[in-house]
């Protein structure tokens, strides 16, 4: 009797040990199944970051024409004054008299995107500057999306560096001050990624802060910054 009860005991240890190394197993294989399934979908998400960089390319030299290129030129360092180097800067984009009166972000923005504009049909300079504005927008977000991916961990810090340059290329232009603008208008852009794309912009070189000043001031204030979300 003594032997049975021994017995049972035996087999319902054995049962437990068995019923325990079946969970490890099964736990082993979950923990594998979503480490590979993580690096998948961090595989998945650079190919996106680059297949983005790649339309933009094939959008800046797709054709001979095109004045997109002229978004990585930047006038020469004595080029100072603030109002000269936006000109410079939206002539190169053929841009017509209602595009050069602007004085600032709000303006420009009128002068190819407000109602007016639409009234007629838009002047070869206007098209040209609308076409700009939708590139730079899409840089802006591929920036954007590094970003967020370097805060969810696909990238490194260091690789962060590489796409922000994005914004060292172009420079304060007129266009890339205004999409900054309406990004923010919008609040489609977070804190973290407003403050060093603003960082950048400001340490890239020294007449920089003083184009900023003058067309988008706002952007150099506290404000800027805190009526942004935080997603940290």
């Amino acid at each position: 009797m003594r032997f049975g009860k021994h017995l049972e005991s035996y087999f319902a240890a054995y049962v437990k040990g068995a019923e325990i190394a079946l969970i490890a197993v099964g736990l082993f294989f979950t923990v594998e199944a979503i480490r590979e399934n993580t690096k998948s979908n961090l595989t998945a998400s650079r190919s996106q970051l680059y297949e983005s960089e790649g339309t933009v390319n094939v959008r800046e030299f797709g054709t001979a024409a095109s004045s997109l290129q002229s978004i990585y030129a930047h006038p020469p360092d004595s080029t100072v004054n603030p109002e000269e180097y936006c000109q410079v800067r939206l002539k190169a984009l053929a841009a017509d008299a209602s595009i050069l009166q602007a004085r600032n972000v709000a303006e420009l923005y009128e002068a190819f995107e407000g109602l007016p504009s639409y009234h007629d049909k838009p002047s070869p300079g206007i098209v040209q500057v609308r076409e700009a504005y939708i590139h730079l927008s899409s840089i802006f977000g591929l920036m954007h999306s590094a970003q967020d991916y370097k805060d969810g961990g696909v990238l490194s810090a260091d690789e962060l560096k590489t796409w922000l340059a994005y914004s060292s290329d172009i420079g304060p232009h007129p266009l890339l001050l205004v999409t900054v603008w309406n990004w923010h208008e919008a609040g489609y852009m977070s804190r973290e990624f407003a403050a060093a794309i603003r960082q950048r912009l400001i340490d890239d070189a020294p007449r920089n802060r003083a184009i900023i000043e003058y067309f988008y001031p706002a952007m150099l204030t506290p404000q800027f910054l805190t009526t942004l979300p935080d997603y940290r």
